[in-house]
């Protein structure tokens, strides 16, 4: 009979366990290729489903890792819903684009998903955690443009050159500018290598601007252009030439290398060599000395003012400071301080300084509120310390706090109308 029971507690606990296993969420992956040309883009797609409904969106993980571009283009997460056990699970679908940026094989480390769902049971949110296995992806460049260097794929690609300034008319210091412009079509322009520089030449001088990329996207297709405007300073007379500019670049419709060039241009400065710069005059130091003699004449000053009144300073700091410590101002602000804290013995020795110096000021003060409130105080504290227990006295605490402020402000009230009194009449009576 103990045997039987045994088994069915056994199976009792596995069905129960199965059925757990059986509601948890479930992740799908698939890539639309393992291999793709650098630029172009690998479909990574992630799918999550719960037997019940989802509280929050899932917490994705970003997938990056060096030499690989990782986008999440517009509606990349939409809703989905599958039978499982002929049961409907909802859940959520986003779809990664992964560009290789370099050839060669990239592992994407694995890496987890973080979904709250609705318990099936209970309703109430349930938070795990769901593994996503690590995968490669590999970027690899057509045998047809093995020998192109650096690598650019794309559906298209035009450069464009345009021109601010006279060319054929500068005169030593003039300057033109030369903008230069790549467009490409089915690939991002961020891969799109740095142009070749302008090289410099003994009659002008050149100065370069960071380059702008912008991109497009149109229904997950990729365009857009890189643009870099170089300054030419014109420095000496003569002609000289822009070199033209060329970039070789793989096209992915017709599977060939086609080379898009941009044309040179020749530069003519015109006038003068080089313009005579006027002589320096001798550099007059005598301003310079004048003031240096100016500063130290007032830095001694100062020194010396500094030695002189220093002391007398500290000294009254000093002072002043004593009289605060001795004053009726910081006595009461101490007490206050000691109620604030619920310190008992700290009011009964902060309470005994304040009244005395408040009555040194006023002797007509009465106390008796503020000894009502402060013998309330220390009545509970006694009788918990007899009963082994402490009851709360908020209010007898407030109430003593109010009576040393209203007995504070009645003595300066006082003490204004009295110095009030004092006063000779301004027109007396004869």
């Amino acid at each position: 009979m103990i045997r039987v029971v045994c088994l069915l507690l056994f199976a009792f606990q596995t069905s129960v366990v199965f059925a757990a296993s059986s509601m948890a969420p479930i992740v799908k992956t698939s890539l639309s290729e393992e291999t793709a040309i650098p630029g172009q883009a690998i479909i990574f797609r992630v799918s999550v489903l719960v037997p019940t409904w989802m509280l929050s969106p899932p917490v994705f993980p970003s997938f990056e890792v060096p030499n690989v571009a990782v986008r999440l283009p517009s509606r990349s997460a939409q809703p989905v819903s599958e039978t499982v056990d002929g049961e409907t699970w909802s859940g959520v679908s986003r779809a990664y684009r992964l560009y290789p940026m370099v050839p060669g094989r990239f592992a994407i480390p694995a890496d987890e998903i973080q979904v709250t769902y609705a318990d099936p049971q209970t309703r109430e949110a349930i938070v795990v955690t769901v593994p996503i296995e690590a995968f490669d992806v590999v970027g690899e460049v057509p045998a047809a443009a093995k020998t192109l260097a650096p690598f650019l794929a794309a559906n298209s690609l035009s450069i464009e050159r345009n021109i601010e300034g006279d060319a054929e008319a500068l005169n030593p210091g003039d300057a033109l500018t030369l903008t230069t412009t790549v467009k490409v079509r089915g690939v991002s322009p961020m891969f799109v290598p740095p142009l070749p520089p302008i090289p410099s030449d003994q009659g002008y001088a050149t100065y370069a601007k960071e380059p702008v990329v912008t991109e497009k996207e149109d229904r997950g297709a990729l365009s857009g252009e890189r643009s870099q405007s170089v300054t030419v300073i014109a420095e000496n007379q003569g002609t000289y030439d822009i070199p033209e500019l060329t970039l070789s670049w793989f096209n992915l419709e017709t599977g060939k290398i086609e080379t898009a060039t941009a044309p040179g241009l020749s530069v003519t400065i015109t006038g003068s060599a080089g313009t005579s710069l006027p002589e320096e005059e001798p550099l007059d130091w005598r301003p310079y000395a004048f003031f240096a003699l100016a500063s130290a004449l007032v830095i001694f000053a100062l020194y010396r003012l500094s030695k002189l009144f220093l002391p007398r300073l500290k000294r009254a700091i000093r002072q002043h400071h004593t009289r605060y410590l001795t004053s009726e101002t910081y006595a009461y602000r101490q007490l206050k301080r000691e109620i604030s804290r619920r310190n008992l013995a700290g009011i009964e020795r902060a309470g005994l300084r304040w009244r005395s110096l408040a009555s040194a000021e006023d002797p007509k003060i009465d106390w008796q509120p503020f000894e009502a409130a402060l013998l309330a105080v220390r009545a509970p504290t006694y009788v918990s310390a007899l009963a082994g227990r402490g009851p709360s006295n908020l209010h007898n605490w407030r109430s003593l706090q109010d009576a040393a402020r209203d007995i504070r402000a009645s003595a300066k009230k006082n003490r204004r109308n009295a110095s009030r009194r004092m006063l000779q009449p301004l027109n007396p009576v004869s």
